[in-house]
């Protein structure tokens, strides 16, 4: 199992500077990357490409959302990761 690929799946943004925000490792390798982020509605309430994991679930409630990060936003069909977020704060 390579752990390195996982991505984290709870974000608690109060500051203390421990998961204050959603990092994905690969994001700086690929430039070209994009994150989508949905709330439970399908809403997409955060859409990045070139995201440089500065995501800290500004202006959203505590609660679980849904990710799709593309490590290439032009070829959107090679490694795609998929999960959730619970954002506690």
């Amino acid at each position: 199992v390579n752990c390195s690929d996982a991505l984290p799946n709870v974000m608690t943004p109060n500051g203390d500077g421990i998961n204050d925000f959603f990092v994905v490792d690969e994001a700086i390798a690929f430039p070209n990357n994009q994150l989508i982020i949905q709330n439970r509605w399908g809403n997409v309430v955060f859409n990045e490409t070139g995201y440089r994991n500065d995501f800290a679930g500004l202006g959203l409630n505590d609660g679980v959302y849904f990710y799709t990060f593309y490590p290439d936003s032009y070829s959107k069909d090679k490694s795609v990761k998929q999960g959730y977020l619970t954002i506690i704060r």
